[in-house]
């Protein structure tokens, strides 16, 4: 787990360049240091460089990057892990590669020059990797290429600007900005961009807050043609194919793949279906699990309805792990907030950053690796979403009548919330709202909310469109908040604390299993996840294994009523235009005034504004950087 970056210069610029590709990858390795404490390198031509930054999981002594074949014609610069290198290996020593060290790093770099473009079409991993082919060993001019690519899931990210003398990239947009500093680019927001973000809470691919900026989506590919600086997409890799299974030997395989690492691993056990699940098979396995969690303290609703220590305790306990719990209150989550904040990168408006970076920088003290239950979500249906899906197929089907009678109703429920009977019939407006909209999105402004904004936020159809089918399902989710949100947040996140996190739901032998699963299959019993929850149900007790989802939750809402009421208007209401130009000053005022007053329940809107202006304050960008004046709503 590392970080990459690097440059190609285009023709418009001449001469000897390498003064200032040294410059920007200085300025790209040091805004993104924290993914690879264990070291750093580069590569520099006249007109091309990389750049790497090692968190040393694999060979941890013998594998520095950007690696170089041994005649110095092809390098590479890798972040992740390949959890089949060792098979991959030795088919790479049968066909002659004589390997210098034990890593997954050399496998990757033996791959492209024995098998050419689609090698990585062989990995089981997460990745995110530069090859620099000075040859031309595989295709290119006579000035050679360099190829980018990341895993088919979207696991580790990688941004790519393309300006009209240069092309950047970098696993962080915070790298791309630094090099665009450093070398004296322009920089300018995307107005549509701030838009989608605060519509549905993250920004789609491959679109970033950044013009010109671009994430490069699941599985893509792209070259770079080192003499002059043109990019093309290459086929991009697809998910594996549906295939039937055992749910044990498959989950048991995944684990057993990414608890490999020469140095220690952890797992982060929220109390919940994943991440016990893991826990379990990990004992299982004969393994003594180290496990990390967090318990919330202090008084109110909020608090206990995050707590789930207790449960994860339980787990511990029947794996006889070595569990590690990190006692967190209010006022420790509240000195985190500005780290938590610019530890997403670019920001995400999901507030369990917060927990997530104090969970990472605890288990960081004691290991260097921790698996995640992130995934398992998406790949069984264990969204509300996902059991509601069916029905709002059917509401939409009945007569307008019924359907306005309804809608009258719903609308006198409770919206902020409480405890007991209040905070149900909350739930069920908000269960109402996802049924009844046929293009709703779950984001801070969509849906009635989205008038607030001055810029319309124009989605892409495929997430405005309702799921018509559990495969459209699956491919919305993969697509959309799993590779969009959850992996981004995680991956940041836990790197801003120097810690490699794996995923074993979303290994690819997973994956293709899971897609082997009915929608009903999954949906059994009216929780979701239900073949996870019985093969857990061998393992551990009904109070773990019948649990509803919990989800890791932040107390938003009275954080902003009290401790941080001031604080909020006053990073919010800036003088000039509030939050680059997105909403108009009088509309903020009014939703801060509601929501500190307890009339109404405005607490993820309000992180989802806190997010951007962090952004925008740390980048040293207003609605000044937003495209040009006359494109913004007055």
């Amino acid at each position: 787990m590392c970080g990459i970056c690097g440059l190609v210069w285009r023709p418009s610029v001449r001469g000897d360049v390498s003064p200032r590709s040294n410059l920007a990858i200085t300025a790209m390795l040091d805004a993104m240091g924290h993914r690879g404490p264990d070291g750093q390198g580069r590569h520099v031509a006249e007109r091309h460089a990389l750049g790497h930054l090692r968190l040393a999981i694999i060979d941890v002594e013998g594998a520095p990057q950007p690696m170089s074949s041994p005649d110095g014609n092809v390098a590479l610069s890798f972040n992740g892990e390949i959890y089949n290198f060792a098979q991959l290996m030795e088919d790479q020593k049968r066909r002659g590669w004589q390997f210098r060290t034990r890593s997954d790093t050399e496998v990757l770099l033996a791959g492209y020059i024995q098998d050419g473009r689609l090698f990585d079409d062989m990995l089981n991993g997460m990745y995110a990797y530069a090859v620099l082919d000075e040859a031309g060993l595989h295709g290119g001019s006579g000035g050679g290429r360099l190829q980018l690519g990341i895993d088919p899931v979207g696991v580790k990210p990688l941004y790519v600007w393309e300006g009209p003398d240069a092309v950047l990239f970098a696993s962080e947009l915070r790298g791309i900005l630094a090099a665009l500093r450093a070398l004296e680019f322009p920089v300018a927001i995307d107005r549509r961009a701030l838009a989608q973000f605060l519509a549905q809470g993250w920004v789609p691919q491959p679109g970033s807050l950044v013009q010109g900026v671009r994430k490069l989506t699941p599985g893509a590919r792209m070259e770079i043609d080192l003499s002059n600086g043109q990019t093309k997409d290459l086929p991009p890799r697809t998910l594996p194919a549906a295939r039937a299974g055992n749910l044990e030997e498959v989950l048991f395989a995944s684990v057993r793949r990414q608890v490999i690492a020469d140095v220690p691993v952890g797992f982060f056990l929220s109390g919940g279906i994943d991440s016990s699940l893991l826990v379990s098979v990990a004992h299982q396995m004969g393994l003594a699990p180290r496990t990390f969690t967090v318990r919330f303290e202090g008084e109110g609703h909020g608090i206990a309805a995050a707590n789930e220590a207790d449960v994860a305790a339980l787990v511990a306990a029947h794996c006889n792990a070595e569990h590690h719990e990190l006692r967190v209150n209010a006022d420790i989550l509240l000195e985190e907030l500005d780290a938590g904040l610019a530890a997403m990168d670019q920001p995400i408006a999901d507030p369990a950053c917060l927990p997530l970076l104090v969970m990472s920088r605890f288990a960081r003290d004691h290991v260097k690796v921790c698996l995640s239950g992130d995934g398992g979500d998406e790949l069984f249906q264990g969204y509300p979403r996902h059991a509601l899906t069916p029905w709002k197929r059917r509401w939409h089907g009945l007569p307008p009548q019924l359907r306005d009678a309804a809608r009258s109703i719903v609308q006198r429920l409770p919206t902020s919330p409480s405890t007991g009977l209040a905070e149900n019939l909350r739930r069920i407006r908000v269960g109402f709202g996802l049924l009844d909209d046929p293009e709703y999105i779950p984001g801070p402004f969509s849906g009635p909310n989205e008038r607030l904004l001055t810029v319309n936020p124009d989605m892409p159809d495929w997430m405005m469109a309702l799921p018509t089918s559990d495969t459209a399902m699956f491919e919305a989710d993969m697509r959309g908040q799993l590779s969009g949100q959850m992996l981004p947040k995680t991956d940041h996140v836990s790197m801003y604390a120097s810690l490699e996190c794996r995923v074993p739901f979303l290994d690819l032998e997973m994956v293709a299993f899971a897609q082997s699963i009915s929608g009903a299959e999954k949906r059994a019993g009216g929780l979701g996840k239900a073949p996870l929850r019985s093969l857990l149900s061998r393992y551990l007790p009904d109070e773990v294994t019948k649990r509803p989802k919990h989800g890791f939750r932040v107390p938003l809402t009275d954080w902003f009523r009290t401790k941080l009421a001031s604080s909020i208007r006053g990073r919010l209401l800036d003088p000039g235009q509030p939050v680059a130009g997105m909403m108009r000053r009088t509309d903020l005022e009014q939703l801060l005034a509601a929501h500190i007053s307890g009339r109404a329940e405005h607490s993820i809107r309000i992180w989802s504004l806190l997010a951007l202006q962090a952004w925008l304050d740390r980048n040293g960008l207003s609605h000044q950087d937003v495209g040009s004046a006359q494109d913004l709503a007055p």
